[in-house]
């Protein structure tokens, strides 16, 4: 970057890359585009195929997904807060130290993209297809919106699962 730019106030790119750095360092690219992308939006298309699940994403379920998702990411916050106190004296531990961080921010991030993102979604009214002309074009972006905020949910919840890892060597 040179003298004369400015870095964006909101850009969070060097939290994605980060996490994603060092969860290479563990595991292979193929297992982590795998597990942490390809398995969440297979779920996703899956439960958004089914009527059931799409005719069930109704305002109680989505103050559901936040207030879960606002619990977790406050455990998270609390846990870097408590993490920062763990004293590694061992590269290995400033390592996992290192790792933890980054999974700890990019899952917190992940669960500020879902809360919004059902907060979003309970502001669409699915009477709307049935009554204009672009039905299709609507239905489109409500199988999108499904299948987005399904992706999210279990992406958050798999990156949970990788943050208890993280954190679990880091203390053990």
């Amino acid at each position: 970057m040179t003298n004369n730019e400015s870095p964006m106030i909101f850009d969070v790119s060097h939290i994605i890359r980060d996490n994603y750095s060092k969860l290479e360092r563990d595991a292979h690219l193929s297992h982590i585009i795998f597990w942490i992308i390809f398995v969440p939006y297979i779920i996703a298309v899956v439960l958004s195929v089914f009527p059931l699940f799409v005719a069930s994403c109704k305002l109680e379920q989505s103050n559901y997904v936040i207030s879960f998702s606002s619990i977790i990411i406050g455990f998270l916050i609390n846990s870097a807060v408590m993490l920062k106190a763990v004293d590694t004296r061992s590269s290995l531990g400033s390592a996992l130290k290192e790792r933890a961080f980054a999974n700890i921010f990019y899952t917190i991030l992940i669960g500020i993209v879902l809360v919004i993102v059902v907060i979003g979604g309970t502001w669409i009214d699915p009477t709307i297809v049935y009554s204009t002309k672009f039905s299709f074009f609507i239905t489109v972006l409500l199988i999108f919106y499904i299948i987005t905020m399904y992706f999210l949910f279990f992406h958050f919840i798999l990156m949970i699962f990788v943050v208890m890892k993280a954190f679990y060597a880091v203390c053990r």
